[in-house]
């Protein structure tokens, strides 16, 4: 028997279906549906022989034994031609007669992970906890939790339904078997928190049982958090209420009223919510996409939106972090927020919508509707309650309805976000949104649009635009990094310094870097090139002469994949110089790239090396909030301070009306803490109480950030920096020390959130935040907070 190799392939079959050799994920058979249904059943009836009659009548019962083998043996072709090659064998071994999978063929079967056998003893005794410990390190959530063939099935295949539903059912009591026995060998070896997690999933895969309920609930008050057990039984017996209208058993009741009383002593001033509560509101992107075949042949569209509903997961979901809703065959719904801000969520929705239309473009037998819209999250920190999106993602199912083929359409909340990367077309036709409001539309006009100056040029800003100027016309190289925070103004200054230099024929290049969690080598350069047309621009012909529509096949062509040293290095980059076009001697080339801290370290190693060698010598100029953090910039660094007073009262008198007083200026001014576009906001919605969304989305990164300690921020928010840490700690929902909270306060002062006065005395960084924190969350939270400081007072 060998022994598995590293090129033997991975099936996953639980929670998701993927084949994969190392880390390279192999393309599923697109042509036939029932290639899935195939190597499910024969990897589950693994290591023995099926007749080949059984199989064709379990697949293609309406067909006669001639057809239906006859299909059998093209599906059986095509799995092999996946899971074999030059250098491995498939596992799917075959005869005349019978077809059978081999195990000893694969290098991982997540199935065998699940059924690999327990040990026999029912008590918890050393031998098990090894055995069982040494097992978990195998155990994805996807394993412990995940269906099997999720969301698969072929009608018309009664009695593989049948066999379906049943395997299904078989695994899952696999499933919590295996829970509950890594649940006790856990809490045996005081892994607590380990323990927690698996009675959470033991929850998610069997929600109505009450005693896994009464379970995670005593765990959570063992582990002194009785509030988490609390919200978890209010959520369970509403929908108890809700579903079937009935109460819970008598045992979880009593488990209810054992945990009241426990915590009466414990908090003096919060009592626990007799309601579900919201502990979170974020701003959030929206995207939706809805796949449309093409294809005559059912089963052959099933498979082709099968295979690009995957496809889309694995762009939105691993590659650019989005958060997946629901897939119900409508179309799927994907969540931008934390951990970027709402102008980078915006960024990164549109660049997916991109992506995707593009691809649509390049299919023949598929189309795709993308709708864009932001609004808010409304979630609590308990992972065991779902986040709520209230009405986002009916707007953005109706923003996604009126987009045309292949062509993102986006509302008007998000068009303001994007606005200043790119210009948008408005649709002619507006529509009412489910408030009555109107809303209008965009859709994408022309990518990489020159930068223009602002309407209103930013004042206190002379000392960098002059800098600018001496670095570009200094002979050596100009290569200048102005880095900032979100507002600051960076694009702004740039259009601004761009407007006063003398242009006559020079060319400006300007690079949008695109957000991306894991940026490939020489990704950013490579949709810069692929975004202007063949036929205008030399640098759109790949090194072999194709024209560059396939990342993959262009870095392959380039032998970019595994630079080794500088030497090789050196080489790529002059190979990719010429892709770029001529420089002319007579006139200058700049090039900026923008939000450089979604740039690939090769891309802006390869414009250093060409700002350093090449002749003439064009300008760099990148703007973001950071640089990479594993190379040294060479260049000038200009960062940007908050504005002076003079030059926010210079803004602000062009801004506000003519009406508003010196002190509503000197007010606006502080509230801003010299932040341009805090400025310009304030400025715009001046006389109106709410506080925009934009700038609640320019600091809800950095309270999100406060994590555990969110909950202390809102009740500084509230009560004030100045209350007493034993009223702070009396404040707080779960059992806190003086000591605790003082801690937490140097958390926040050493994130940032917090400014130390004395050495005891702490104010907000930022006069703003205390509002925005009572904006991101619950109406019904701060209520409570300000009933117990009453309660303290009297």
């Amino acid at each position: 028997m060998p022994a598995p190799s590293s090129d033997f392939c991975d099936i996953l079959l639980l929670g998701t279906t993927s084949i994969r050799v190392g880390r390279q994920e192999l393309p599923f058979p697109k042509r036939y549906r029932k290639a899935l249904g195939l190597l499910g059943f024969l990897a589950s009836e693994r290591d023995k022989p099926h007749s080949r009659d059984y199989l064709a009548a379990l697949f293609w019962p309406e067909l006669d034994e001639s057809a239906a083998r006859s299909n059998l043996r093209q599906v059986l072709s095509n799995l092999n031609q996946t899971l074999g090659g030059a250098d491995r064998p498939s596992p799917l071994q075959s005869c005349r007669h019978s077809i059978g999978f081999r195990s000893e063929l694969v290098a991982g079967l997540d199935l065998a992970t699940l059924e690999h056998p327990l040990p026999a003893c029912d008590s918890c005794h050393a031998d098990e906890c090894r055995l069982l410990a040494d097992l978990a390190v195998r155990l994805t959530p996807h394993i412990l939790s995940g269906d099997f063939l999720p969301a698969y099935n072929l009608p018309g295949c009664d009695e593989f339904e049948l066999w379906l539903a049943h395997k299904r059912e078989q695994l899952r009591m696999q499933q919590l078997l295996l829970l509950q026995r890594l649940i006790t060998c856990s809490q045996c070896s005081g892994a607590d928190e380990q323990a927690l997690d698996y009675a959470h999933l033991l929850m998610k895969i069997d929600p109505d049982n009450e005693m896994h309920l009464r379970q995670v609930m005593e765990m959570h008050a063992a582990a002194g958090h009785p509030g988490a057990a609390l919200k978890l039984f209010e959520s369970f017996s509403r929908r108890l209420r809700r579903e079937l209208d009935v109460a819970p058993e008598a045992a979880t009741l009593a488990l209810r009223d054992k945990l009241l009383n426990g915590m009466a002593p414990r908090v003096s001033l919060m009592a626990p919510s007799p309601f579900p509560v919201i502990q979170k509101v974020s701003l959030v992107v929206v995207l939706r996409v809805q796949w449309f075949s093409l294809s005559q042949d059912p089963e052959e569209a099933s498979q082709r939106l099968y295979d690009l509903d995957q496809m889309t997961r694995a762009l939105l979901g691993k590659k650019m972090g989005a958060f997946h809703l629901n897939s119900a065959g409508k179309g799927a719904f994907f969540y931008f927020g934390w951990p970027n801000a709402i102008v980078d969520a915006a960024w990164l929705a549109w660049s997916a919508a991109l992506r995707l239309s593009t691809w649509a473009r390049a299919c023949q037998d598929a189309r795709v509707k993308i709708g864009i819209h932001c609004g808010r999250l409304f979630s609590s920190l308990d992972n065991t309650i779902p986040d709520l999106l209230g009405e986002i993602t009916e707007e953005t199912a109706r923003v996604c309805h009126n987009a045309q083929y292949n062509q993102p359409l986006v509302s008007d909340k998000v068009q303001q976000l994007l606005a200043y990367r790119g210009r948008l077309h408005k649709l002619q036709d507006r529509r009412r949104q489910s408030d009555g409001t109107v809303q209008a539309l965009y859709y994408q006009a022309e990518e990489n649009q020159a930068a223009t100056a602002p309407a209103s040029p930013l004042q206190g800003r002379d000392p960098q635009l002059e800098k600018l100027t001496e670095i570009r016309q200094d002979t050596g190289p100009g290569m200048v990094a102005i880095l900032a925070g979100a507002g600051m103004g960076k694009t702004a200054l740039v259009a601004q310094w761009l407007a006063r230099q003398p242009m006559q024929g020079d060319t400006l290049h300007r690079l949008c870097c695109q957000p991306d969690l894991q940026p490939a080598p020489l990704e950013t350069l490579f949709h810069f090139l692929t975004s202007h047309p063949p036929s205008a621009r030399v640098g759109a012909i790949s090194s072999s002469g194709r024209h560059l529509y396939d990342y993959e096949q262009w870095i392959s062509d380039l032998d970019a994949v595994n630079i080794r040293d500088d030497g090789q290095k050196h080489r790529l980059f002059s190979r990719l110089v010429p892709l770029l076009g001529p420089l002319r001697p007579s006139h200058a080339t700049l090039y900026w790239l923008e939000d450089v801290h979604w740039c690939d370290t090769l891309t802006l190693e390869f414009f250093i090396h060409l700002a350093r060698h090449a002749r003439p010598a064009p300008f760099l100029l990148v703007t973001g909030h950071q640089l990479p953090t594993t190379m040294a910039w060479p260049g000038h660094c200009l960062n940007l301070p908050p504005l002076p007073l003079s030059a926010g009262q210079a803004l602000l008198q062009r801004w506000l009306p003519e009406t508003a007083s010196a002190e509503h200026r000197q007010q606006c001014f502080h509230l801003s803490g010299g932040i341009p576009l805090v400025l310009k906001l304030l400025a715009e919605h001046q006389g109106t109480q709410q506080i925009p969304d934009a700038l609640i989305a320019l600091f809800s990164p950095d309270i999100d950030r406060q994590g555990r300690h969110r909950e202390l921020a809102l009740i500084l928010a509230v009560a004030g920096t100045d209350t007493p840490h034993e009223e702070l700690a009396a404040l707080m929902p779960e059992k806190t020390t003086r000591e605790e909270i003082a801690e937490a306060m140097a958390a926040m002062v050493e994130s940032g959130l917090l400014h130390r006065v004395t050495g005891t005395r702490v104010r907000f960084a930022h006069p703003l935040i205390p509002r925005i924190l009572e904006e991101l969350n619950a109406p019904s939270r701060i209520r409570r907070i300000r009933q117990a400081l009453m309660q303290a007072v009297c």
